[in-house]
């Protein structure tokens, strides 16, 4: 032990490199080694996506039109039999176990606000307060529609036929357009890194 050599560390003392005698303080914090990371900033600027962008928005805007076209046909008693799920999980597992995924599934545009009520717990069943009834009608989507962030993200066995056909269509195009977009983010990274790397190697004492 008395002998060994052991790895030490930079600090943000303010003595480092000046009095290699004075002992360094810990207290003021290590100096780490900061790595690029991919930003939201970084992704709006980055041009090479604008030809992805291109490419496959009308692709997933006339898919996303596709699959609010079959929502006009929903009977009132599919939006019921949606709504009954919602209530029975709320009452049986609580309010926590009701997921945003739940909701987007069950709570489709058009449905009606009435048939979510407050409702009193009983018998081990949880209460639907006034707020969380309230919570779930403003989770509705506004005009009859979905926006691209609105749509569920997994559909129901009860949805019928035509809208589980969209909504797979519709998840298809999406995905197209993120695996050529996160390729490209990769490719913007690599990039990135190669270049910070060769100037940190230019800036090492010989």
């Amino acid at each position: 032990m008395l002998t060994a050599k052991f790895d030490t560390f930079k600090t943000k003392d303010p003595s480092e490199g000046i009095d290699p005698t004075t002992p360094k303080d810990p207290k003021t914090g290590f100096r780490y080694k900061s790595v690029p990371h991919i930003t939201l900033k970084s992704i709006a600027n980055n041009k090479s996506l604008d030809p992805i962008f291109e490419k496959h928005e009308p692709i997933v805007e006339s898919a996303l039109h596709t699959l609010n076209g079959t929502l006009f046909d929903l009977p009132p008693s599919l939006h019921q039999q949606l709504v009954r799920k919602l209530i029975a999980k709320h009452q049986e597992k609580g309010a926590r176990a009701v997921t945003d995924a739940d909701q987007r599934r069950w709570l489709l545009p058009g449905t009606d606000t009435q048939l979510i009520q407050s409702i009193k717990g009983c018998n081990g069943q949880a209460t639907i307060s006034l707020k969380q009834a309230q919570d779930y009608r403003d989770a509705i989507p506004e005009h009859g529609s979905w926006f691209e962030w609105e749509v569920p993200f997994d559909t129901d066995p009860d949805w019928p036929a035509p809208l589980q056909a969209a909504f797979t269509a519709y998840r298809h195009a999406w995905s197209a357009k993120m695996v050529e977009v996160n390729a490209a983010s990769r490719r913007m990274r690599i990039r990135r890194n190669w270049w910070i790397s060769r100037r940190s190697c230019a800036a090492l004492p010989a």
